[in-house]
């Protein structure tokens, strides 16, 4: 194994258990549940995250690069009761040395309290890192280059099921347009076996991801396409009473690929994968190591490095995929609403005996402003 990569998560894993984060996403997550005491108020919402993430990659699979910037979205948030949600505003996503901005799209969205445990979401949605969806699966980057997401969504909070069932849709056509529609629908859910408070937690999650091209009233003369992504697996979960680490995981994941499109277009009609991983999470860190085996296995919104298709060569393919994945994350609050976070992330392919890597850094301010409560 590549000495380079021995060195660097040995000094990342010793680094994480100095300092004294729950999970792969944390930091991005929002709350998505309604609170009695906002009812009949007013605020003033912004969420801003500031990143920079550098892509150190040298495969033939996915090339590497720097993304510096910025998402900040801002606009009114009215609570009518205690069981609805109405807001309204503008997202904006800019990348450090471009004039222009790459995004500037209104968010706007009703949220609604079906049930005690179930919610309806309708507009601009909670996504990205909410959905907590596996990384071969869904790329974290999409956080920072895909961070609104516009549909319907279903949120199921109940004591042994959570479930987040939605419809993204990406691109709206009219009749006679040369483009095709766009649009991505999932659901990630887990069911627990043992309860999710105790000191033990076992589960098993259920994944799906479709990806659609397609359209019946535009003129387009692209082949309709349907990619389908779903996994299952176990989760092992243990946590101590007492020390640095907060919780202690181990998971088994195993998610396959379907090429649904009338007409084939791709090398791979079929494919699998197999994740196992283990992971230490405490107050400011979350650390995980994992291996990656994937046959014939392409995700449209998975990360890139992790699949069988080239994104730089349309004619070179790696059926097979072997990879060692490390995950190191610390972040802590700089004073409440404020939140900065580091990640670096090694991808040691086991074929070809590479190392590619990325780390990141960011920034994140997420606050209501109470501007008025309303009689």
């Amino acid at each position: 194994m590549n000495s380079k990569f021995i060195g660097l998560f040995s000094i990342t894993f010793c680094l994480c258990l100095s300092v004294s984060g729950q999970d792969y996403l944390s930091l991005f997550k929002v709350n998505d549940r309604l609170q009695a005491s906002d009812s009949n108020k007013l605020f003033l919402f912004v969420r801003n995250t500031d990143f920079f993430k550098n892509n150190e990659y040298f495969n033939a699979i996915y090339e590497g690069y720097t993304l510096p910037g910025f998402n900040i979205e801002t606009g009114l948030t009215y609570y009518p009761t205690s069981k609805a949600r109405i807001s309204g505003g503008l997202h904006l996503l800019k990348y450090t040395g471009k004039k222009s901005f790459n995004l500037v799209v209104p968010v706007v969205s009703a949220q609604l309290e079906v049930t005690p445990t179930l919610d309806f979401v309708i507009g601009t949605h909670y996504g990205t890192a909410n959905h907590d969806m596996a990384e071969p699966m869904y790329s974290m980057e999409r956080v920072l280059s895909n961070p609104v997401e516009n549909g319907l969504q279903f949120l199921y909070h109940g004591s042994r099921i959570h479930a987040d069932v939605w419809l993204n849709w990406e691109r709206f056509i009219e009749p006679r347009d040369t483009f095709q529609e766009m649009l991505s629908q999932g659901i990630s859910s887990e069911f627990f076996i043992l309860p999710s408070s105790g000191k033990f937690v076992l589960s098993v999650p259920l994944q799906t991801i479709a990806v659609h091209h397609g359209g019946q009233i535009n003129h387009s003369e692209s082949h309709m396409q349907t990619l389908l992504n779903a996994l299952t697996g176990l989760r092992l979960s243990f946590h101590p009473e007492t020390g640095p680490v907060r919780k202690w995981s181990f998971e088994t994941l195993y998610m396959v690929f379907h090429d649904h499109s009338p007409d084939k277009a791709l090398p791979f009609r079929n494919g699998f994968g197999i994740y196992p991983s283990l992971s230490a999470a405490g107050r400011y860190f979350f650390l995980s190591a994992g291996y990656w085996y994937a046959s014939d296995f392409i995700a449209p919104a998975g990360e890139p490095l992790m699949q069988s298709i080239s994104f730089m060569n349309p004619l070179y393919t790696e059926p097979v995929r072997q990879q060692l994945i490390g995950k190191l994350c610390i972040e802590n609050n700089a004073g409440k609403p404020v939140r900065w976070g580091v990640r670096f992330e090694p991808y040691y392919d086991l074929k070809h005996a590479y190392l590619d890597y990325s780390y990141s850094v960011f920034v994140i301010f997420n606050h209501d402003f109470l501007l008025k409560k309303i009689e």
